[in-house]
């Protein structure tokens, strides 16, 4: 059942959430929250493994705070939010709130409040179960199967191909159909997700203009929709009924987006390459068409691409002119770090990255690209003096883990190396090979207390492999 993206961790201090319809307790028992985080922790690894996930600390941080602010209304939290290398133009919600999104879904937005109003209708479906909901329904399923069935498409929203392979090996193609969003469901988050829309900041008029963009967008399909109109189809009625809705709701003032320079990034890093990107930010700058934020953005993303191809001196002067245009974002003064340090301007690179590190303290995105600035240039105390605080707890991203281990590798510190790409194993979900870092950790003599967190550690990935099993 491949459905839209909902929202990430919600932040503090803002106001009560919008009041939901119950569901009832039927569905919970149907799919308690246990099985359920089970299914979706196992179907977000498995994507892990398939090399799937884009991880871009930048990108990320955008996603996360936008879902952030919708989720919040919501009173809805403990969701995972992950870009899908994918083009096209869908999204899903597996159980226990790990939400997928196709990077193509981002890329077509036309504005932040088209990937908001996705985000909302999906915080809908979530927050009132409408996956457990549906499966209540299935009688005629045994739990098994339906459970079954559910990772198995959930499988092909990711992966068409291997959702299809997965679906015929549970149950007989007809029970396929079985598995979808009723109208009822649809007419519920279409509602409650333009509440949320609205009391978050965005323009509520976004999700019917997002609806007719994807109507509009499904005439140029002949003998297959996408995947986004199949599982949302969109009439008529339902664009009325989104249009009434947004008139009589209100938006609370908008906060400053960092959407443009989000969905530049990303299509720099989707790009099979780097030019072929920049040729979409040329023509925002010849006409005069382009707001302020969209030039400013399309400079970052000329100055991102034109570096990754080597070309320095033109991606210098696009740096400059994102900087100039957007001298407090991030993500422009994250850019112009690392062309310092492309430029082979090292102490003014070290100087930078040492100043947004001030700025901005822990942000995943500034350590990350100062760690790796600090590795290239056999700086690994350094590198590990600054990231050791970082990766304590346990959602710490991979890239993290991966560099730190890295940095101990090359001081020779080989036990902590080994723990921390074992770690990093087992984020992505395969557990063999944390088990063998485990086992590499272990035999690099560690001290008393990192063995006895090794072996507790082995302990559990032992188990964990043995109720997948």
């Amino acid at each position: 059942m491949a459905v839209l993206a909902l929202a990430a961790v919600c932040a503090a201090g803002r106001a009560a959430p919008v009041a939901l319809p119950e569901m009832g307790d039927a569905s919970a028992a149907v799919l308690p929250a246990e099985e359920a985080a089970r299914i979706g922790r196992a179907f977000h690894q498995r994507l892990y493994r398939a090399g799937r996930i884009l991880e871009d600390p930048e990108v990320d941080a955008w996603l996360r705070h936008l879902g952030g602010r919708l989720a919040q209304e919501a009173g809805a939290g403990g969701v995972h939010l992950f870009v899908v290398r994918d083009p096209s133009l869908n999204a899903f919600a597996a159980p226990g709130g790990y939400i997928g999104i196709h990077a193509g879904l981002i890329l077509a937005a036309r504005r932040e409040d088209e990937v908001a109003a996705v985000l909302a209708h999906e915080i809908a479906h979530v927050t009132q179960r409408h996956l457990a909901r549906t499966l209540e329904a299935m009688r005629s399923l045994s739990l098994p199967t339906a459970v079954g069935l559910l990772a198995a498409v959930l499988a092909g929203a990711a992966d068409p191909q291997l959702g299809q392979a997965a679906v015929a090996g549970v149950v007989a193609g007809q029970a396929q159909a079985q598995i979808g969003f009723t109208r009822e469901h649809e007419r519920e988050a279409d509602r409650v997700g333009m509440e949320l829309l609205a009391a978050a900041g965005f323009d509520p008029q976004a999700m019917a203009g997002l609806f007719e963009t994807l109507q509009q967008r499904g005439r140029y399909y002949t003998d297959v929709l996408p995947e986004f109109l199949r599982t949302h189809p969109v009439t008529a009625a339902r664009l009325a009924e989104a249009r009434a809705r947004a008139r009589g709701l209100v938006p609370r003032p908008a906060e400053e987006s960092d959407f443009a320079f989000a969905q530049a990034r990303l299509r720099v890093l989707t790009a099979e390459r780097p030019l072929a990107a920049a040729a979409h930010f040329e023509p925002l700058l010849e006409g005069g068409q382009a707001t302020p934020a969209q030039r400013a953005a399309a400079h970052y993303g000329l100055a991102l691409a034109l570096r990754r191809a080597g070309r320095l001196e033109e991606a210098g002067r696009h740096v400059q002119a994102a900087l100039a245009a957007a001298p407090d974002r991030l993500a422009v003064r994250l850019e112009r770090a690392r062309w310092l340090a492309a430029a082979g301007r090292e102490a003014e690179a070290g100087e930078a990255f040492a100043a947004l590190a001030a700025v901005f303290p822990g942000n995943e995105a500034v350590l990350a690209a100062w760690a790796r600035f600090l590795l290239e240039r056999g700086q690994a105390r350094a590198a590990r003096d600054l990231l050791v605080d970082a990766v304590r707890g346990a959602a710490v991203p991979v890239a993290l883990r991966e560099l730190l281990a890295r940095a101990h590798m090359a001081l020779g510190e080989r036990a902590a190396a080994h723990e921390q790409l074992a770690e990093a194993a087992a984020q992505r979900g395969d557990l063999g090979a944390a088990l063998e870092q485990v086992a590499l950790a272990l035999a690099a003599d560690p001290d008393r207390y990192r063995k006895a967190r090794l072996e507790a550690r082995r302990a559990r990935l032992q188990a964990e492999m043995a109720e997948r099993r």
